[in-house]
């Protein structure tokens, strides 16, 4: 009897002690710290971390302002051109014809307009004098305009309109008119804001036929105007 309650109390002593030294053993603490890092570790960082944000897009700057317009594309330009011109005329006689080269000289007047500095609108009046007539023109053209730098540029338009002839001679009738209509090309050299410099060709087609009355009767054609001119246009 004493040995069995002695052995129980041995057993309890051990189990006592295994216990005390399981609670203070380092494998224990260790498993205890590597169980607890697993879990921290195998919560994804991922859903915490922030992911650095795009940095915001800036709006493009606004475009900067146009450039004054210069007083050749806002205004009206008015100029005044030195014309040489040169016809071929063509004299009918029955059934006979010949044909003269002539030479004149003259002016023209000049209203235009400019648009977006690519586009020119006008209005030209020219008096045309030779040594046995004139000639007279009103003509409303455009031209496109091709800038080579800031202060010349290069054209080529079309025009249309009326021309008239009337030869000095009393024996001939008073006028004859008809349609004319062309095209022409140049320079234009911008010389300051108000003033402009412009060299060109144009070349015209019309069909203006005088009746001369004298004896015998014949009737003078003229059918294509080649004129080259030399313009000083300003603006106000």
């Amino acid at each position: 009897m004493k040995i069995c309650i002695l052995y129980t109390a041995l057993i309890s002593l051990l189990l006592a002690h295994g216990s005390a030294v399981a609670a203070t053993s380092p494998y224990s603490s260790t498993s205890s710290s590597t169980s607890t890092t697993t879990k921290s570790t195998t919560k994804p960082a991922t859903t915490k971390t922030t992911k650095p944000s795009k940095p915001a897009v800036k709006p493009p700057p606004p475009p900067p302002p146009p450039p004054p317009e210069e007083p050749f594309f806002s205004n009206l330009s008015y100029g005044i051109a030195f014309i040489s011109q040169s016809v071929d005329v063509t004299n009918t006689s029955g059934t006979l014809s010949s044909t003269n080269s002539e030479t004149g000289s003259g002016i023209g007047l000049y209203a235009d307009k400019f648009y977006k500095g690519k586009y020119r609108f006008n209005g030209t009046f020219s008096y045309i004098s030779y040594d046995n007539f004139a000639i007279t023109s009103f003509t409303a053209g455009a031209d496109y305009l091709m800038p080579i730098n800031s202060s010349l540029a290069l054209f080529g338009g079309v025009a249309a309109g009326v021309a008239g002839q009337k030869y000095t001679d009393s024996s001939f009738s008073d006028m004859s008119m008809a349609p004319v209509y062309g095209a022409q090309l140049g320079g234009i050299m911008f010389m300051s804001d108000s003033l402009m410099l412009e060299l060109g060709y144009r070349l015209r087609f019309t069909n203006l036929e005088t009746e001369i009355t004298t004896i015998p009767a014949s009737i003078d054609t003229v059918d294509q105007l080649d004129e080259a001119y030399l313009s000083l246009i300003i603006s106000f």
